[in-house]
């Protein structure tokens, strides 16, 4: 990849910005403090200089991202919303939450997961994803009593979007809704957390990952960071 071949991003490339990532051939030039104030990765990541070379996320040698350019667009517009909106739909969340998760930016992965607890999910869409995602599984016991109190069971498409011992937790806990039926929310929700053993999710974070990277032409170079 030729320098002429890298653009600037058309929102995400601040005047006054006072870092600069590349992300596949876009350059986004941001202010270092959000990524220093909220994660303890990236204050990790600027504070301990890598063996690759003289990069300092000058225009010249920024740190490269291994992402979609259009991921970490949506990430950074957490910070530059011009409308003072969070307006998004599910699949950015998505993306901003699996970014926050893997960089340490506690409190964005925080709104990402209320943006989409306001969504509404449905409760087996619901139950994969945050499953997939590592979020806090007591937050599923409104989408547990939802298919517990279903007259149908879940159809074989939303079966295949659950684990078999999701499945049989969930067969046990209609029946056992079943044997009382007048069952307030609050008792049944008990015998949810009961039924599948639920606990607030500890989420595991990778570490920092440092070496020999590609630039961005795809050959090694000294003066290339990856942050992954």
């Amino acid at each position: 990849m030729s320098i002429d071949q890298i653009v600037k991003h058309e929102h995400y490339y601040v005047d006054d910005g006072n870092v600069t990532f590349l992300a596949e051939r876009t350059h986004f030039r941001v202010h270092k403090s959000f990524f220093e104030r909220e994660s303890e990765f990236f204050r990790n990541f600027f504070a301990h200089p890598g063996e690759d070379g003289p990069v300092d996320g000058s225009e010249d040698k920024p740190y490269r991202l291994d992402v979609r350019s259009d991921d970490f667009a949506e990430f950074v517009g957490v910070w530059y919303n011009q409308d003072y909106t969070y307006s998004r739909n599910k699949d950015a969340w998505l993306v901003i939450l699996k970014l926050a998760t893997r960089w340490e930016f506690p409190n964005v992965r925080k709104l990402a997961i209320s943006k989409l607890e306001a969504l509404r999910l449905p409760p087996v869409e619901k139950i994969a994803l945050y499953k997939e995602h590592g979020i806090d599984h007591k937050l599923l016991i409104p989408s547990y009593i939802d298919l517990c109190r279903s007259p149908t069971l879940p159809s074989p498409a939303d079966g295949d979007l659950l684990s078999m011992e999701t499945i049989i937790n969930l067969l046990n806990a209609r029946e056992r809704e079943r044997e009382s039926p007048t069952t307030s929310d609050e008792a049944l929700g008990s015998m949810i957390e009961e039924t599948f053993g639920l606990q607030p999710t500890i989420i595991v974070q990778e570490p920092i990952r440092r070496g020999n990277n590609a630039s961005a032409n795809g050959q090694p170079s000294q003066d290339t960071r990856t942050v992954s």
